[in-house]
């Protein structure tokens, strides 16, 4: 067996701003680079032998924060990239919706479907994560490992590793760190942990720290 921890990586720029990132290399805002240290405190005390991440900025800083308390190198790795938005990076959803409306609508009704002009499908995006992750259980059979990565792209490999189709892709949450765990076993996979920020919580003043708020279109 082989745990896997996949962490979203913490807000951007662009995650304030409500545009669409994809392969763009934008960077941690500020309430970013705290989110990442408050996930870093949470899992200073996990038994990672690894931490791998993709090799877009975000998620490397985020990972070096949760490096830091475990003596490891960060490893990236570009199969764990966000779905390329092509035509779509550095634009917020209503400038696609007005070029691009029929695109949009299936992007979020039926996301296996979508071809999103000049970027990626979710197909490739779970081609290139089924890759990564084969080679990494392999690699690290019986050990637990951090995976820090993208909204998207963790939404796809929880539909790989639980059997299901890709339209069901959007029915999982992902904030910014979010933490999932995924036991990957021979016969068949756990899902310990979806989308946890608890992290994120002051909870003496139960206030959320710059948690944004959540709509179906700023997911990106």
């Amino acid at each position: 067996m082989t745990t896997v921890f996949f962490i979203r990586h913490g807000q951007t720029l662009w995650n304030k701003e409500f545009k669409y990132q994809g392969h763009s290399n934008t960077e941690l805002s500020a309430e970013g680079l705290e989110q990442a240290e408050r996930v870093a405190r949470r899992l200073k005390r996990e038994p990672f032998s690894a931490i791998y991440c993709s090799d877009l900025s975000r998620a490397i800083v985020t990972a070096e924060k949760v490096a830091q308390y475990h003596s490891l190198p960060v490893m990236p790795m570009n199969e764990f990239r966000e779905v390329c938005f092509g035509d779509w990076e550095g634009l917020k959803y209503d400038q696609i919706y007005a070029g691009w409306s029929a695109e949009i609508e299936t992007f979020f009704r039926s996301p296996s479907k979508v071809e999103i002009p000049g970027g990626e499908s979710f197909g490739d995006v779970k081609q290139r994560t089924d890759r990564a992750l084969e080679l990494l259980r392999k690699r690290h059979d019986g050990e637990c490992i951090a995976v820090v990565t993208h909204g998207g792209a963790i939404r796809t490999i929880l539909c790989s590793a639980l059997g299901i189709h890709l339209d069901s892709l959007w029915c999982f949450r992902q904030d910014n760190t979010a933490v999932n765990i995924v036991e990957y076993e021979e016969r068949h996979n756990i899902i310990r942990l979806v989308n946890d920020v608890n992290h994120i919580y002051d909870w003496e003043s139960l206030d959320p720290v710059r948690l944004p708020a959540y709509n179906i279109n700023k997911r990106f």
